[in-house]
């Protein structure tokens, strides 16, 4: 397929929200609330202690050594951040691919950002507020924890 200079321009654009977004995520990684802090206290006292970052930094370290050689090399680095990108693309197909066929459209972005107004625009203006975010969210939290009680019960 040939992309025209509109498709170009949509594709570069995805491109550097993908690399900013990698760059913030990797800003916040040990920000209290983060992921990595949230696994690093295994204890929950809302302090990571350098045990504990240790645990954490080692099971890292033994994902990126594939040969368990004490060493990781460009090559394991590849191949991790390979799959990684892999991951990363069909997570974003099965968002945004409405149709399946391996390709995102304009049309599909489009329909998926009317469907995320009328999803989060709780009062119907036609703006979506930080506190209307905040609501859904506990919703499906909450739906989840209703959904994970039920399941638990069975």
């Amino acid at each position: 397929m040939k992309l025209g200079k509109p498709d170009v321009k949509v594709v570069l654009g995805a491109i550097g929200l993908l690399l900013a977004s990698a760059g913030a995520a990797v800003a916040a990684d040990y920000n209290v609330g983060s992921r990595w802090f949230r696994s690093a206290d295994t204890d929950r006292d809302q302090q990571v202690s350098r045990d504990e970052a240790n645990v954490l930094e080692v099971k890292r370290f033994s994902r990126l050594d594939r040969d368990s050689d004490g060493t990781v090399t460009v090559a394991e680095i590849d191949q991790f951040l390979s799959e990684r990108i892999a991951r990363q693309r069909e997570s974003i197909l099965r968002r945004l691919d409405a149709d399946r066929d391996r390709s995102v459209t304009r049309a599909e972005i489009d329909a998926r950002t009317a469907d995320m107004f009328a999803t989060l625009d709780a009062d119907g203006d036609g703006g979506i507020t930080s506190a209307e975010i905040a609501s859904h969210r506990e919703a499906r939290r909450a739906r989840g924890r209703s959904a994970r009680d039920g399941a638990s019960r069975n």
